[in-house]
């Protein structure tokens, strides 16, 4: 069922650790998160852990080669807002509420970054 939504939170992008790649740290968060993997999914996904981790992990986000992961709330939805703006720490915070019946959240947060002109 579609319904508006409103989220609020932050973005922080995700850096490997201990000389992973990135394939390699999505790979890793993927299988701590406990995800499973469908036959349908390892054909399509051909290998691509952050697509994989994106697809399956609500709270992973892939913006121009980047990975971040999202922290977010729940808010009550009356009005649409897209937006997005840059911390000190060089994370990303958003708030976005929108109709998910025509958006998805990722659709919805590449509008809110389109903003900030990355």
């Amino acid at each position: 069922m579609s319904d508006i939504v409103h989220y609020r939170g932050i973005l922080y992008e995700v850096h490997p650790q201990n000389n992973e790649t990135i394939q390699e740290t999505a790979e890793r968060l993927f299988n701590e998160g406990g995800h499973k993997v469908s036959d349908y999914s390892k054909e399509f996904y051909r290998g691509d852990w952050v697509r994989t981790l994106c697809a399956y992990a609500e709270n992973y986000f892939l913006f121009n080669y980047k990975l971040y992961i999202i922290k977010k709330e729940e808010l009550d939805p009356n009005d649409d807002i897209i937006s997005a703006s840059f911390n000190e720490d060089g994370s990303i915070d958003f708030e976005l509420k929108y109709y998910n019946g025509g958006a998805s959240m990722q659709e919805a947060l590449e509008s809110a970054m389109k903003k900030l002109n990355l």
